[in-house]
């Protein structure tokens, strides 16, 4: 029998395969799920199991301006329909990229991409004030009559134009987990929980249903990684290190740190809300949780930030 090998929860943003520069062609996307992959293959070769989560914005993004053109003639869906749709989309993309890979070392079989629902309270906070913008970007003009039509509420976001703005709720429960704990067993690497999962929410019944609403998917990759209790959470983006005092003469990166200094750095502000806060409040809340170690690197560092050699690391 093998020995079991220590798990790591990785968790990628959608940024990773579809880049903000990019139109979105599949020989683009392809093209960086493969450098995803690289990191991916020398994770598992360094002898670690992985269960994968990833970002979907940018992704659900194209599929949102692809159905709202008026030329198109495609009634608009429900967000979490979109989240199914990206889940699958990106899912099939690095499932059959590290299949191939895993393949031509002799290892076969040995990735499964799993469709996950994660459930949130009706009566969540976030539902009454809306505050996370996605989709595509719109002019002034355009969102008048989009709103009259959906009766969305559209922000201004960045100085680029107006975006829609969801609800986004915290997860609270992953609706595949005994799934996903069972082929964990088997010894494949998982993908799951893509783009922090599609919102449900339970009835009076218990019966599900989807609802307007993103979930931050690294708040739903520390949740995921504590409950199949994973030895490590690695969140990766696209800094080698965290750092305090961002992009000021004393900006100092951040090695390795315990719960207690990354609970105060929080709470002085130094993670803002649109980039890095909410991977380290991903990062505080499964250590606090699990008492194992959050990692936040570049991908291309991950088997060294794993090492210890590098990163920003969050001890118990």
């Amino acid at each position: 029998m093998k020995a079991k090998k220590p798990l790591v929860v990785v968790a990628i943003g959608g940024n990773a395969i579809l880049r903000e520069t990019q139109k979105g062609t599949i020989a683009e996307q392809a093209a960086n799920v493969e450098i995803c992959v690289d990191s991916l293959v020398r994770i598992i070769e360094a002898g670690y199991q992985i269960l994968l989560t990833h970002g979907n914005g940018p992704q659900v993004g194209l599929i949102m301006l692809r159905d709202s053109y008026p030329g198109a003639k495609i009634p608009p869906m429900p967000l979490y329909i979109y989240n199914a749709e990206s889940q699958g989309q990106i899912g099939f993309q690095l499932m059959n990229s590290l299949s191939n890979r895993l393949a031509a070392h002799g290892e076969r079989d040995a990735v499964a991409a799993i469709l996950t629902r994660v459930v949130v309270d009706a009566d969540d906070p976030g539902f009454a004030t809306p505050t996370k913008p996605v989709g595509p970007f719109y002019s002034i003009e355009e969102i008048s009559a989009l709103a009259s039509v959906y009766g969305f509420i559209y922000v201004e976001d960045s100085g680029r134009g107006y975006r829609k703005v969801v609800a986004s709720p915290r997860p609270k429960e992953v609706v595949e987990l005994g799934l996903i704990r069972d082929i964990l067993a088997s010894g494949r690497n998982v993908i799951a929980a893509g783009g922090g999962g599609i919102p449900v929410v339970r009835d009076e019944d218990g019966l599900l249903r989807g609802v307007e609403a993103v979930i931050d998917k690294d708040l739903s990759s520390a949740l995921l990684a504590t409950q199949v209790e994973a030895e490590t959470l690695m969140i990766l983006t696209s800094v080698e290190q965290v750092a305090i005092n961002f992009n000021k003469p004393d900006m100092r990166p951040l090695g390795a740190i315990n719960l207690a200094e990354a609970r105060r750095y929080y709470e002085e502000g130094q993670f803002p809300p649109g980039s890095m806060g909410p991977k380290m409040a991903a990062a505080i809340d499964f250590v606090e949780k699990s008492g194992g170690t959050a990692v936040i690197t570049q991908l291309e560092r991950a088997v060294e930030a794993l090492a210890g050699r590098t990163g920003t690391r969050l001890h118990p």
